[in-house]
């Protein structure tokens, strides 16, 4: 055995050994150099938060390549559960994270095809999977994941990401060394990758606060993109799209409302029951909007036992959506559990910030890691709302678009007048912002809406090489680029736009390192792709009618949630970022702002200017782009200080 592998692992909790599981993956191939245990230990401990109950180790005959493991253990007893797995004759390796929700069907049909499993859970499916199809298995899989398999006979690394990028894979290819990992901190204990930043990602970052796509912070580090997967074999790199959504889009439009409505509770609430298999405490996130509410109802009703829901809130009435929670808590009868944020929380801010890796301006990672932590005192398993507003139409700047694209219709001839009153009204003023919004193209006003600097606002922001940078490649026409490519009705490209960039990048991204933080396992079972396709097979009017966002979720609401329950509240877990600025926030960004690591790349007079405008102006929302700079100012020193 020993002339054939190099397999350690170390289990952290004896008494319970289990298979389903989530985790941190990693791993290297290197053609130059053997590949040493050491390195192994070194990327598996920088993932230990991801799976604290048992770390493995694998390492080929030849040498030259080794998979690590780290496992958060969730279902299925079983003692042969251990990472990375193998087949019978140890030719197929596997490291696995996530869950295949459907893999109890797919062993079923592998064992009558003759395959043998040693454990009861779905990891093991994939190896049984790859040896009967090969890489056509994804077409099988109905789950979240990011996976590597070895085939030690054929000389080939085939790694993979799921539909939606609900779990997370970075990857590292130059000099003849390959690696890979669930988070770019455990890449970063491989000496040989540099350390240069990404000027392009930081670009993309103060456009929108999260950097998409394949891009990385760090010029050498790539994500592998959502629905895609890698074929490696030992000298170049295949990478391939293996799901796209416009392509499985189907008619629907001959079924009434009513049809559709029963459809969508139907794929919703096999979605959940399929996220409810578990053999360890299992809850729900109950933020107050109708995504979370829907789910936890179908949660209760499916449940054979109380289930437990967890809200987040805040003292600030504009931003607290306990009571709302309330409302489904009592309607479920769920073992309910609050939590209040204060605003000294924002201390936890540098603690994020090496879970997050890279610089992430979404400020709702700050209740997402609360409630996480509070769920993981009771649970191991949550299940959450993300995706509904994606999926049908849920944000408020597909309305505002909407609306600009009305308004500049009945206004007619007067459109050559717009830029005239945007330049030369008060720079406060409602009106203002109005009328340079309307003299910009449709793909312009979707991004200027979601957008944190403008381009203008940037030549102010950057300066030395983030500003010879900017003259060279601007993020803006990437993204304007790609708006303007999704077909179909205006809804349709802003909702495949944020479904391609924001949900992955954004959303799945927060929710992903702030669970995982406390080792919880999250679901999501609106962003089950059977689900998906459906959603995005609607005619448009059943997404967004008029200004009526989530039409037919909303439909299905009041079929199936308390009459009292209000339909057009959306706030989720957002905190009150404009106050928590002019206040904590707000100080220590004044703090950092000497930092002589920022002040390489940006102009922090002019962003002292902002911050005292937003006291001043309490009523500008200058918010995000305050936070953004803190962000990077916090990230960029805790960068530095580790090279």
């Amino acid at each position: 055995m020993e002339s054939i592998l190099q397999l350690e692992l170390i289990n952290r909790n004896k008494t319970c050994d289990l298979d389903r599981i989530m985790c941190g993956i990693s791993g290297i191939y290197n053609k130059n150099s053997i590949v040493q245990q050491d390195q192994l230990e070194l990327m598996a401990k920088a993932l230990i938060h991801r799976g604290p109950d048992a770390t493995g180790y694998y390492i080929s005959e030849n040498k030259t390549t080794g998979l690590a493991h780290d496992r958060l253990s969730i279902i299925d007893l079983s003692e042969y559960a251990n990472q990375p797995m193998c087949n019978e004759d140890e030719s197929v390796w596997l490291v696995f994270n996530g869950e295949i929700y459907n893999f109890k069907k797919l062993r079923d049909s592998l064992i009558k095809k003759g395959h043998h499993f040693r454990s009861e859970g779905d990891s093991e499916i994939l190896i049984h999977l790859y040896e009967e199809v090969g890489i056509d298995l994804l077409e099988d899989l109905n789950g979240m994941f990011s996976f590597c398999i070895f085939d030690e006979k054929n000389g080939r690394l085939f790694i993979a990401r799921d539909r939606v990028g609900i779990k997370p894979l970075y990857y590292y290819f130059k000099n003849g060394m390959f690696a890979f990992s669930s988070e770019l901190k455990a890449l970063l204990k491989l000496p040989e990758i540099s350390s240069d930043l990404d000027l392009n990602a930081i670009d993309f970052y103060f456009t929108v606060g999260y950097i998409p796509e394949d891009l990385s912070i760090l010029r050498d580090i790539k994500k592998l993109k959502p629905a895609h997967y890698i074929e490696f074999n030992g000298q170049d790199i295949n990478i391939k799209n293996y799901w796209n959504l416009e392509s499985r889009k189907y008619s629907l439009n001959n079924y009434s409302e009513e049809d559709l409505t029963n459809l969508l509770e139907d794929k919703l609430r096999d979605a959940v029951k399929l996220r409810m298999i578990s053999d360890v405490p299992i809850g729900s996130f109950l933020s107050g909007g109708i995504d979370s509410s829907l789910v936890t109802t179908i949660m209760a009703q499916e449940s054979e036992n109380t289930i437990n829901t967890f809200t987040i809130g805040f003292k600030s009435e504009e931003f607290d959506e306990t009571p709302y929670a309330q409302i489904i808590a009592n309607a479920t009868k769920s073992n309910h559990t609050e939590h209040v944020v204060e605003i000294d929380a924002i201390n936890t801010l540098e603690k994020l910030i090496l879970h997050f890796d890279e610089p992430f301006a979404d400020s709702s990672l700050i209740p997402t890691y609360y409630v996480s932590k509070m769920a993981k005192e009771h649970v191991t398993v949550i299940l959450s709302g993300d995706g509904g507003d994606e999926l049908f139409g849920g944000y408020n700047w597909y309305t505002w678009v909407l609306f600009l694209q009305r308004l500049k219709r009945k206004l007619g001839s007067l459109e050559k007048l717009f830029p005239y009153f945007g330049r030369n009204l008060p720079e406060h003023s409602g009106l203002k912002h109005l009328f340079s919004a309307l003299s910009l193209d449709t793909a312009s006003q979707f991004l200027e809406r979601i957008s944190f600097f403008s381009m203008e606002e940037k030549e102010k922001l950057y300066k030395n090489r983030l500003k010879k940078h900017r003259e060279q490649e601007k993020s803006e026409f990437h993204f304007l680029k790609s708006f303007d490519s999704f077909k179909g009705e205006l809804i349709e490209k802003m909702t495949l736009t944020d479904f391609h960039y924001y949900l992955p990048e954004d959303i799945l991204t927060k929710v992903d390192r702030a669970s995982m933080a406390v080792s919880l396992e999250t679901r999501v079972p609106w962003l089950d792709h059977k689900l998906i396709e459906f959603a995005y097979s609607l005619p448009p009017g059943f997404r967004l009618n008029g200004n009526k966002k989530k039409y037919l979720p909303k439909q299905l609401a009041k079929k199936i949630l308390p009459k009292n329950f209000p339909l057009e509240r959306k706030q989720g877990f957002c905190i009150p970022l404009g106050q928590w600025m002019r206040g904590n926030l707000g100080r220590m960004l004044e703090d950092e702002l000497d930092s002589k690591f920022l002040t390489d790349y940006i102009d922090t007079k002019y962003v002292y200017e902002i911050l005292i405008k937003s006291r001043k102006f309490k009523k500008n929302n200058c918010g995000p782009k305050l936070f953004s700079v803190l962000i990077f100012a916090l990230w960029l020193k805790k960068y530095m200080s580790c090279l």
